[in-house]
């Protein structure tokens, strides 16, 4: 009796020392792609320590009854520490974020790690595959702005709002304790390296990464950036120049500025990460100049360039090479961004300037971002 006694209690222990811990809440599917797992959860902590850890999350089912998967990397430190959450490419044409994040893993040792990174590079498949900023998950013609549809709805109607509750209630929101969601400008539009911040965390998260410009900004009622800030997890949107190209100088920058913002959070030595060289312009407002009349334009300032207000800054001509406007500065401040194919309707933006508004300007109202 005795001895039975004995070696049930050595199974318990056993049992209970091979169980997974009672917070997990990583789900595996049980499926592979390509040899990965597949998950319909992820919970960083569950996670073996010094190694990195590949997933394919299931996000939800296409029209066809298969998955719209994302790719999920964890880099899982060998030392306790924050988890530093990295989206990219939520917008399915702007892609230098994914080359961040893939730089980033490779040169960081979870060895030496304290902490965790949950990096998602690829959040709108259906926009990827679509080549499209927009979340298209039919014919591709049109579809929604997935970075406006944050936290998302368990049981909407919308299969976009459907998308987005997944994203954010069993991937993105667990894992994160400081959020980095990384951007380019639009199809015909470029920007500078150019922050959000909407905090004062986020400022000085800003600042470790050293773009050439930070907007101090409200944010976007849905965007993974605003939704974050809301709930409590410092966060910024890092916009790093144009759609649809991998540019190396604007990686290697970011992929710095991310190790800087690391060696801050203690998840890096310090010394891990080199000076930043640049210091950003802080604006608050932004102008836009806009032409009325169609043709083709000529900018005669470039993205970062100092402007004053009434300096030229634009001209339109007509098929003839004839100047039919000329566009003038509206402000003092620096061009934050510019549209990067010569045709104009009338209407159209041709630039937008960043400058810091005077106190007394309309106070108690925050400039919104475009």
């Amino acid at each position: 009796m005795f001895g039975k006694a004995l070696l049930a209690t050595a199974l318990a222990a056993l049992a209970m020392a091979s169980a997974p811990p009672l917070h997990a809440q990583t789900l595996p599917t049980g499926d592979r792609i390509d040899g990965t797992p597949v998950i319909d959860r992820l919970d960083s902590r569950d996670l073996a320590a010094g190694q990195v850890h590949r997933f394919w999350f299931r996000v939800t089912d296409n029209a066809v009854g298969q998955g719209w998967y994302v790719p999920v990397i964890v880099v899982r430190g060998a030392r306790p520490g924050p988890r530093l959450l990295l989206t990219a490419a939520i917008h399915g044409d702007e892609l230098n974020g994914v080359a961040v994040i893939h730089r980033l893993v490779e040169r960081i040792d979870p060895a030496v790690l304290s902490g965790t990174i949950v990096a998602v590079p690829g959040l709108n498949t259906p926009g990827l595959l679509h080549h499209s900023r927009a979340f298209t998950p039919g014919d591709g013609r049109d579809g929604d702005n997935l970075n406006r549809l944050m936290p998302g709805k368990a049981d909407a109607t919308d299969r976009g709002d459907r998308y987005a509750y997944r994203l954010w209630s069993r991937l993105l929101f667990p894992n994160a304790d400081t959020a980095i969601d990384l951007h380019t400008q639009s199809r015909g539009t470029a920007y500078p390296i150019y922050a959000f911040a909407g905090s004062p965390r986020a400022r000085a998260i800003a600042e470790l990464i050293a773009p050439d410009m930070i907007k101090l900004d409200p944010g976007v009622q849905g965007s993974v950036e605003t939704e974050m800030l809301r709930a409590g997890v410092p966060a910024i949107t890092l916009e790093l120049n144009r759609p649809e190209m991998f540019d190396p100088v604007v990686i290697g920058r970011a992929v710095d500025g991310i190790a800087r913002v690391m060696v801050d959070l203690k998840m890096l030595a310090p010394g891990a990460a080199p000076a930043a060289s640049v210091t950003p312009f802080v604006g608050d407002s932004l102008a836009t100049v806009r032409g009325t009349r169609g043709g083709y334009a000529t900018l005669l300032v470039g993205l970062g360039d100092a402007v004053t207000k009434g300096q030229l800054v634009a001209t339109i001509a007509d098929p003839f090479g004839r100047v039919i406007e000329r566009l003038e500065a509206p402000v003092d401040g620096r061009v934050s961004s510019i549209a990067t194919d010569p045709l104009r309707d009338p209407g159209d933006t041709l630039m937008r300037i960043l400058f810091l508004a005077p106190r007394s300007t309309k106070p108690g109202e925050a400039p919104r971002r475009p």
